[in-house]
């Protein structure tokens, strides 16, 4: 159970960014783009920009990643 894990893992790290999930709304489709998005800006900056780098880390294609850029407006 959740109550089992120790504090620090139970609660997020204070310098971790959110990604501001409404928890009312419990739409998959909604929450994984906002997750996706958040997860490719984090491994642009983890990558000082470098793509083909930034789509190792996210184990996605360089073609998918740019097609993803493209999608969520990411620049």
């Amino acid at each position: 159970a959740v109550d089992d894990l120790p504090e620090a893992v139970r609660r997020p790290a204070p310098d971790t960014p959110g990604i501001g999930l409404d928890t009312d709304d419990l739409s998959v489709k909604k929450h994984g783009a906002r997750l996706e998005k958040h997860l490719i800006g984090l491994a642009l900056d983890r990558t000082g920009g470098n793509k083909t780098q930034a789509a190792d880390l996210l184990e996605l294609s360089p073609r998918a990643l740019r097609y993803k850029i493209q999608e969520y407006g990411i620049g």
